[in-house]
């Protein structure tokens, strides 16, 4: 994704004989910080994942035997997590699941303990995380079309019953839609100009969708947008889709019993907790950094919206691995609350 340009001034600290500059220990001040909040942070979530692995299912599958009884809403995935086990009990899928998003985010944000021109290089327009990220997009959303089209459980949408699941479809789409978004559908990797017409409305004069001055969260003039239009932005409507479906909906269909009769009846493909708990501690972790780095107004505050929206790309990705996880020799969709093995 493209972010309104920037003009950094690079530092160039020097190392005097036996002493560290301020700019050094800048770095070494920010990189321990860094990781100090880090492993705060996923102790934290870990913890959380292994106490609602140990108490939730009980609670959420009270009435799984009853409603198995009608075929609509049958959902196997609501059962409690059975097969092979880990530390403490908690299922292995489990531990692996969680043990990638942390060493996802760990390994991501752990680029602040390099040098300012590092950081810069690798978080610039086409630079190494802006095409992880259509990279990660693109890889998910196939994922997600195959699992679609081996998908044999389809949705009872009260007027409109499907033979296959049509959310996993319009996730696949989506995906690839950020893919081609977030390399402006590869025009600088084919080299051809953006049209006039486009060029006119677009923050960026580039062949894209969400730097339409209507999208972005900038008017023409640079100002913040505010109110409604703000909330129209393609960056707020992001964080609305994964912050709703990626978080509140795992937890609510652990505590609501109406609403995972509704979306077991739907037929909703639902993001496992050990997954759907790292996408608000992304954002967390990155906002967090922003306000050490003093805001926007730092020169690295883009390169840190890269790695952000690269590691978002890559906790989907990681969504769509755990849906195309084989269940009696087929790739269907689980509606759980929790990885299974």
């Amino acid at each position: 994704m493209t972010h309104p340009a920037a003009t950094p001034t690079l530092r160039q600290p020097t190392v005097g004989k036996g002493t560290l500059t301020t700019g050094t220990t800048h770095r070494f001040s920010r990189a321990i910080t860094l990781g100090a909040s880090s492993i705060r942070a996923d102790g934290s979530a870990f913890a959380v994942i292994a106490w609602i692995q140990l108490q939730v299912p009980a609670s959420a599958v009270e009435e799984h035997d009853v409603e198995a009884s009608d075929p609509r809403l049958s959902n196997p995935g609501l059962t409690p997590a059975k097969g092979v086990q880990g530390h403490r009990g908690i299922p292995r899928a489990v531990l692996g699941f969680t043990a990638s998003a942390v060493s996802l985010l760990a390994i991501s944000y752990g680029v602040f303990v390099l040098d300012d021109a590092t950081i810069l290089a690798l978080g610039k327009e086409d630079g190494l995380f802006e095409y992880a990220t259509a990279i990660c997009f693109g890889v998910a959303g196939v994922l997600f079309l195959v699992c679609f089209a081996t998908s044999r459980a389809g949705n009872d949408l009260l007027l409109l019953q499907t033979r296959r699941n049509v959310f996993l479809l319009l996730l696949g789409l989506l995906f690839l839609f950020g893919c081609g978004e977030e390399i402006s559908w590869g025009q600088r990797l084919l080299g051809f100009d953006t049209p006039d017409s486009i060029a006119r409305v677009n923050l960026q004069r580039e062949t894209n969708i969400h730097n339409l001055t209507i999208f972005h969260r900038r008017d023409a003039g640079g100002e913040e947008k505010t109110g409604l239009t703000l909330w129209l932005s393609v960056e707020r409507l992001f964080s609305l889709f994964w912050l709703t479906y990626c978080f509140v909906v795992p937890l609510v269909v652990g505590a609501i019993r109406p609403i995972r009769r509704l979306l077991q009846r739907i037929n909703l493909p639902i993001v496992p907790l050990c997954l759907g708990v790292f996408f608000p501690l992304n954002y967390a972790i990155a906002k967090s950094i922003e306000l050490g780095l003093g805001g926007e107004t730092s020169p690295l505050h883009w390169p840190l919206l890269e790695i952000k929206e690269s590691c978002f790309a890559a906790l989907f990705l990681l969504t769509a691995v755990y849906f195309l996880r084989p269940t009696t020799g087929e790739c269907e969709a689980k509606r759980v609350l929790l990885a299974t093995p």
